[in-house]
């Protein structure tokens, strides 16, 4: 089934907003390097993609804002079950060099930021491009305020920040384990996997299983290196259980993944 993941990316480049909505028909959407300079806000209003950087890998769920320094590339993945809309904004601020996502959560202040800032885009009405930069800083400022106040969501999300931190910069090592992801949160072993279910629809063992997958699916897809090589640099130990995951998560091998 083909993604119906709608893109919108509003760019600002040399004082020049240009918005396109297109409906994507891949699986996947390499982003290198903004060559402008320019860092990258990411926001769903959608669920179902999963993004990819060279460090980390986030599921992205609706209400979620990504930041995306200029000198950081990165992949979005979608599978069969995206769907909804999101934006690409395009500006430049002095948040960093390390990419951060913030929970904003459905039919937030934030999303309606957004959705006022499209409707003022494509109604071009006099004073459209102001008001759209005006929005768009709004929404910066927003971020920043949010994320100066801790990374924000629900609270079971606070509370797991730890844990989620740990797999997302652990999941290359083999011994990156769940015990530890729940030690961080200073909660019992039981709480946390509780938590962690009803916060992400599945258990830390999945999410961290996901976290290698996709990157996985990155190496496959722009490196030359061995299956057995790509198993080993994303944390697994057996390449041939790596095998059986991967298939079992795309209905493909690595091997006839990569070759598609």
């Amino acid at each position: 089934m083909a993604s119906e993941f709608e893109r919108v990316d509003l760019c600002e480049l040399q004082y020049v907003i240009d918005v396109k909505d297109a409906t994507l028909n891949v699986r996947s959407l390499h982003r290198p390097p903004n060559p402008a300079g320019f860092d990258r806000f990411f926001y769903c209003f959608g669920s179902g993609a999963t993004q990819q950087f060279p460090d980390r890998s986030w599921k992205i769920e609706a209400g979620d804002l990504i930041y995306i320094p200029a000198s950081t590339a990165y992949t979005d993945f979608y599978d069969e079950n995206s769907a909804g809309k999101c934006i690409l904004a395009v500006l430049r601020t002095n948040f960093g060099d390390a990419p951060f996502r913030l929970s904003f959560g459905e039919g937030s202040p934030v999303g309606a930021l957004w959705e006022r800032l499209l409707d003022r885009y494509d109604g071009k009405r006099l004073g459209w491009y102001c008001g759209c930069m005006k929005l768009l800083y709004e929404i910066a400022e927003a971020a920043d305020r949010k994320r100066q106040s801790g990374y924000g969501g629900s609270s079971a999300k606070n509370r797991l920040a730890p844990a989620v931190e740990y797999l997302t910069a652990q999941f290359r090592d083999p011994d990156a384990d769940v015990s530890t992801a729940a030690a961080a949160c200073d909660v019992s072993y039981s709480r946390f996997r509780s938590l962690f279910h009803d916060a992400y629809g599945m258990s830390a063992k999945d999410y961290l299983t996901r976290l290698r997958l996709e990157r996985a699916r990155l190496l496959l897809t722009e490196s030359a290196l061995s299956v057995a090589d790509v198993a080993a640099e994303c944390g697994f130990r057996d390449v041939y259980y790596f095998s059986a995951a991967f298939k079992k998560a795309t209905g493909k091998s690595p091997t006839a993944y990569r070759s598609r």
